[in-house]
């Protein structure tokens, strides 16, 4: 499964697209950012037991109007301590999390 963009995985693997235009995710999707969602980005993120993933901002949609989401789903040995960590209200700060932790 590879693409030649890092997230092309939802255009290029049947299995991906599949999972992320699941009814159950698209109708969450759109109750948060309304009925015109396009899946347009799909990837895997592996990581080993212990490390750390403590945030993350799609640098495509940081900065452009309109409403977008992120969908992250545990496909196996997940965990309550593997979460990921959220950042409560970053989509206000008008810049991504990677720009405000380098600058402070």
């Amino acid at each position: 499964m590879e693409s030649a963009w890092a997230k092309g995985l939802a255009a290029t693997s049947p299995l991906f697209f599949q999972l992320g235009s699941d009814s159950r995710i698209s109708g969450l999707v759109s109750q948060l950012i309304g009925e015109d969602v396009i899946l347009w980005g799909a990837k895997i993120v592996r990581r080993h037991p212990g490390q750390v993933h403590p945030f993350h901002s799609d640098l495509e949609t940081v900065d452009q109007p309109g409403k977008t989401a992120t969908v992250w789903i545990g496909l196996e040995h997940t965990a309550q301590g593997s979460t990921l960590k959220l950042v409560s209200r970053s989509h206000l700060f008008g810049r991504a999390m990677q720009q405000s932790i380098f600058e402070h």
